[in-house]
């Protein structure tokens, strides 16, 4: 079994472990969380797409605090740079324009989030070999573009 597979199944069932325990909130977060930068590390060293399908399934399903899921997402974030495989960008995007994990806030926040979404719009638009983009996609990315423009406005104004 290839080694890194190895780690990625020990981490998932630790944080499994993590999440059943007896302890208070802020201490299993805590664990959790200590979990959550190996799972960026193992991202980092190539295992990337089962770790971000374990971190979208694992909030899909109710299994991981939001704030940990933006903790991941932000690390993340922070090591990319484009070209973004089209699995890449189908499995990273949901986090990224998930609003419940970046509300209007945390965008204005994380510049990183804000080009991660520019450099895949641009990359959609550049793209004329796949022909067809999703509506839906192009639609979060733009109403989370201007929601920005609307947020950093009232910020200036305000």
């Amino acid at each position: 079994m290839q080694p890194n597979l190895r780690l990625f199944e020990m981490l998932c069932e630790l944080y499994d472990r993590q999440s059943k325990l007896l302890q208070p909130a802020e201490m299993i977060i805590a664990k959790q969380r200590n979990v959550i930068d190996r799972f960026v590390h193992l991202f980092s060293v190539g295992f990337a797409l089962p770790v971000i399908e374990r971190i979208n399934k694992m909030f899909q399903e109710g299994q991981i605090d939001v704030s940990l899921a933006r903790y991941f997402a932000i690390d993340v974030l922070d090591i990319i740079d484009p070209p973004y495989s089209e699995q890449f960008v189908e499995t990273f995007q949901p986090i990224v324009l998930n609003r419940e994990i970046f509300d209007k806030l945390t965008m204005s926040k994380v510049p990183a989030a804000v080009q991660f979404i520019q450099d895949i719009a641009a990359e959609t638009v550049g793209d004329n070999n796949e022909g067809i983009v999703e509506h839906e996609t192009i639609c979060s990315t733009s109403e989370v573009l201007s929601e920005m423009v609307i947020f950093e406005t009232c910020n200036v104004s305000g």
